[in-house]
């Protein structure tokens, strides 16, 4: 591997010359920083090109995280991949690093082999990144005259070229490439060519993985296997499905990097593709369908006109805190109305509702009012990501002040599962934890009249205070909702897909325990599948977890299904 320059950053003598004499043998060229302040002098100086950087967590002077989020903060930097030194056992430490950017992890002591595969796979990925880097510039922007268009390729060299062309023209048009590039090289590699997580693993370490997918592709019936790119461009988004001709995958484990997967050598792309460079991503089908939404930069207004900001209309009488903290935000027109006047079609309606409570109302009326609490940063969070939500992002100065309040207002919403369960006569139990302070996962439920109990569970696509919000906003729609499992989706498809920008979904389970007669009737949206378990052990009885996330379609038939609750059983 000639020239690939690897920074060690420890203060533990004894720990960079390991690393050194593991990796100098493989041909990496290696450069030591004995603290977090020299490594981030030795970075930001730019006397040398970095391919990958080890980087201990605790030290002096200046740790390991601080080191990773000035490497992140920079242009220049944050592409290179950081692969984090730390114990395995540190559940804690490895879901902060996850969430700062860490998608590699080495253990202490060091295996050499897994030392050797982890470095030389980070580094592979970053020259790959400049690669696609280096082609997008000599491509033209002509992409973004296309307005629908349908694009067919069998191998991973086509779907990196392919990448590269409908990435040109983005803003972020390199992580947009990466991206398209790992989801489409996924779809050839584990959909038409049903190699598993597993086989990757064992033939990336015999060093045979290129050599099997080249066989593959010559065999029969992997040979006349053909992936699909569709791409509709509107005027504020790019949507891209891709579908493959294999029987599918369990995506749900690989849209997160998971503490089980982040000690391997491979299987973050999904993971990061999501993370980094689409506002959206949703799988659909058994797997075989992937579709991702890249939003638009915001197209400058003729020279001399201003862009109209969003409205945001203050109707009554509302809390001082709550306007004071609206009318701060210099993003949006806050509006006074008394309720005669016409509003602008999209303006955000905020009215106060009862003690201590607050109404807001969308203008486009694809979803119902919602009530919250008058807590100041709670509403000015949910208007920003109602009419503002590029402000929301993650790592922004809005989602660091206002997160804390959207984190404890959705924690809030979450019932007792005691006293749920209890209400129906069931033994209620759950378990939540979130790997950000707001999130797009919520359940919920509730006693219905006749005593049956009905339960949901769902994730948002996208993550961060957007996603967060959506989830409330979802809660809510759920509570309002009546009949049916199948009707109660079918109803939440049809105001999701109004409700939502093009591309945000919810993947979701919707169901009624009915004790009586030991049955769960439910409907599903693209979910893990439920189960029934047998009294006193015994194999699980699965359900059915298929179905098109809500809000994809707006008319999608989800069908009514049940699974018997054996007796004594869960």
């Amino acid at each position: 591997m000639p020239n690939v320059r690897i920074l060690i950053v420890d203060d533990e003598d004894l720990n960079r010359q390991t690393l050194r004499y593991c990796l100098e043998p493989e041909g990496f060229v290696i450069d030591e920083a004995g603290d977090g302040a020299e490594a981030w002098a030795m970075l930001s100086g730019g006397d040398a090109q970095y391919d990958a950087i080890l980087l201990d967590r605790k030290m002096p002077e200046m740790d390991g995280m601080e080191v990773l989020a000035k490497i992140k903060g920079d242009p220049d930097l944050k592409a290179i991949p950081v692969i984090m030194q730390t114990a395995m056992d540190l559940e804690a430490e490895i879901v902060d690093g996850i969430e700062a950017g860490v998608y590699y992890y080495l253990t202490k002591p060091y295996d050499v082999d897994v030392l050797v595969s982890v470095v030389r796979g980070a580094a592979d990925n970053f020259a790959r990144q400049q690669r696609l880097q280096q082609e997008l510039a000599k491509r033209s922007g002509a992409i973004r005259l296309l307005a629908e268009g349908r694009f067919v390729f069998m191998t991973p060299q086509e779907a990196d070229s392919l990448a590269v062309l409908l990435a040109g023209g983005f803003e972020r048009s390199t992580v947009v490439a990466m991206g398209l590039s790992e989801l489409m090289i996924n779809a050839v590699e584990h959909g038409n060519l049903e190699l598993d997580y597993k086989n990757k693993s064992a033939l990336m370490a015999e060093g045979r993985w290129d050599a099997v997918i080249d066989a593959r592709l010559r065999e029969a019936p992997y040979k006349d296997r053909r992936v699909t790119v569709e791409v509709t461009r509107t005027a504020t988004h790019t949507r891209f499905r891709i579908t493959d001709e294999g029987k599918g995958f369990d995506w749900h484990a690989y849209v997160d990097l998971t503490l089980e997967r982040a000690f391997d050598t491979h299987g973050r792309g999904i993971a990061m593709a999501r993370k980094m460079a689409f506002e959206a991503m949703a799988y659909m089908g058994t797997g075989n369908i992937v579709e991702v939404m890249v939003r638009h930069a915001p197209a400058p207004g003729p020279t001399g006109t201003a862009v109209p900001r969003p409205a945001v209309a203050l109707v009554g009488p509302v809390p001082d805190g709550v306007a004071d903290g609206l009318r701060a935000v210099g993003d949006w027109r806050v509006m006074t109305n008394d309720g005669a006047a016409a509003l602008p079609e999209a303006a955000l309606t905020i009215s106060a509702s009862g003690a201590g409570a607050v109404m807001l109302r969308h203008g486009d009326a694809a979803t119902p009012p919602h009530t919250l609490p008058a807590d100041p940063d709670l509403v000015e969070a949910m208007a920003r990501a109602a009419v503002l939500p590029a402000s929301m992002e993650i790592g922004s100065d809005a989602d660091l002040r206002l997160s804390p309040a959207l984190s404890r207002y959705q924690k809030s919403l979450l019932p007792d599962p005691a006293v749920l369960g209890g209400g129906a006569g069931v033994r209620l139990a759950a378990w939540s934890i979130a790997c950000s302070g707001v999130n797009g996962d919520i359940w919920g439920g509730r006693v219905l009249a006749d005593g049956r109990l009905a339960l949901f569970i769902a994730d948002m696509t996208g993550h961060g205070p957007v996603a967060g919000v959506n989830a409330i906003r979802l809660q809510a729609l759920v509570a309002a909702c009546d009949g049916q499992p199948d009707a109660v989706l079918r109803r939440l498809d049809e105001i999701l897909k109004q409700a939502l920008p093009t591309g945000e979904y919810a993947a979701m389970l919707y169901g009624i325990v009915d004790v009586t007669a030991r049955r769960f009737d439910y409907a599903a949206a693209g979910v893990p599948h439920p189960a029934t378990f047998p009294a006193g052990g015994g194999d699980p009885v699965p359900g059915q977890g298929k179905g098109l996330p809500v809000g994809a379609s707006g008319n999608f038939p989800y069908e009514l299904r049940r699974l018997d609750i054996p007796r004594g059983g869960s």
